[in-house]
C-alpha cells in the first residue's frame, strides 16, 4: 500500500501520540482510511497537517 502510513508511523512524523492521532482520524479532522481493523493515513495528508502546524506557528509569531 504505497503512500500510506500506519497510525504509529504517522504519529511519529507529526510528533503526536498515537491515541491523539487516532481520535482525530476517527473524528475526521485528519483524513484516514480503515482497512479491516487497521487505520492508515496517506503521506500527503501527513504533509498537509505538518504544513498547517507550520503555518499556525508562523502566524502566531507575527502577532
Amino acid at each position: 500500500m504505497d503512500g500510506f502510513l500506519t497510525i504509529k508511523d504517522a504519529a511519529q512524523r507529526l510528533s503526536m501520540k498515537e491515541g491523539a492521532l487516532l481520535r482525530r482520524v476517527q473524528r475526521g479532522s485528519i483524513k484516514g482510511q480503515k482497512i479491516g481493523w487497521i487505520w492508515l493515513v496517506h503521506e500527503n495528508e501527513v504533509k498537509r497537517v505538518i504544513e498547517l502546524k507550520n503555518n499556525k506557528g508562523s502566524n502566531n509569531a507575527n502577532r
